[in-house]
């Protein structure tokens, strides 16, 4: 199951949906920030617990194109992986990408967060 949607409701609602052994991949863009991670239904930690405490914004999200492909591009290699069975995300890390943007010049700033899942839902 992949999760591109744009609201936590829409979000949650498709992982409990997701039959138990299959694997969820959750991608989200918000402002210049984006993050991916990897779930399997049934052993990983629930999405809703996760994002405990997430508040949806009132105002439509901004989203542009090059932040869509900076999480879409791993986003698909992690699918891919998923479909060889070899998820490489798997209950291990949450990546965030922040896309920063002075005058002209984009940078593309990475930061793996090494924590395991269960230390991100208890932030």
């Amino acid at each position: 199951m992949v999760d591109c949607l744009d609201n936590f409701v829409s979000r949650f609602a498709l992982f409990s949906s997701t039959p138990a052994g299959r694997f969820f991949v959750h991608g989200s863009i918000e402002g210049d920030q984006g993050q991916l991670l990897t779930l399997l239904q049934g052993t990983s930690h629930p999405l809703a617990e996760i994002f405990a405490g997430a508040i949806q914004p009132l105002a439509p999200i901004p989203v542009t194109a090059d932040n869509v492909l900076i999480i879409a591009g791993p986003m698909g290699h992690e699918i891919f992986h998923i479909i060889g069975g070899t998820p490489k995300l798997l209950d291990s890390f949450l990546i965030v990408a922040s896309m920063l943007i002075r005058e002209t010049l984009v940078r593309y700033k990475w930061l793996f967060i090494k924590q395991r899942i269960a230390s991100v839902r208890t932030l």
